[in-house]
């Protein structure tokens, strides 16, 4: 499970790797479409490993863009939505 995991996280950062920001908006995806099964089910430790790991890539890839203002933000997003 933890090296298919990997694998999806290695296969999104090559789509969005041209674009930092893409790459941060691909994170929180993962991240979020991850957690998001742990409330249909008994999380184990190897969840909670591989949210450990989810959070700490998202937190890699969006760190260079935690004070933009919401309207950069937003101009960026919508980049990453041309691709």
């Amino acid at each position: 499970m933890v090296r298919i995991l990997l694998f999806a996280l290695v296969v999104a950062g090559c789509s969005a790797e041209e674009v930092p920001f893409c790459k941060c908006v691909e994170s929180g995806k993962v991240l979020s479409e991850y957690s998001s099964k742990l409330f249909k089910k008994e999380v184990t430790s190897e969840d909670e490993t591989i949210m450990t790991t989810l959070r700490a890539q998202k937190e890699k890839d969006c760190k260079a863009f935690e004070n933009l203002s919401d309207e950069k933000i937003q101009a960026l997003k919508a980049e990453c939505q041309d691709d």
